[in-house]
């Protein structure tokens, strides 16, 4: 498991970083949510942006899985 903790500030360059590496090393990647005082919600945004992933990652697996898939 690779486990991070975010500053928050550039969301979308470090989760796709450590997407990257969990999916080159065939790891789960754990993060740890905070809430501060001049970002109060961040948190939200952060779950909320990997649920979006999940389910994306999800739907393809799916797809792929999918009995008669790719004939």
């Amino acid at each position: 498991v690779f486990q991070f903790v975010s500053d928050l500030r550039d969301l979308d360059v470090e989760l796709g970083l450590m997407r990257a590496l969990g999916e080159r090393n065939r790891r789960p990647v754990s993060v740890s949510l905070i809430q501060t005082d001049n970002q109060p919600d961040r948190w939200r945004e952060v779950l909320a942006q990997n649920v979006r992933e999940v389910e994306r990652a999800s739907a393809a697996l799916l797809r792929e899985l999918r009995p008669g898939a790719g004939r």
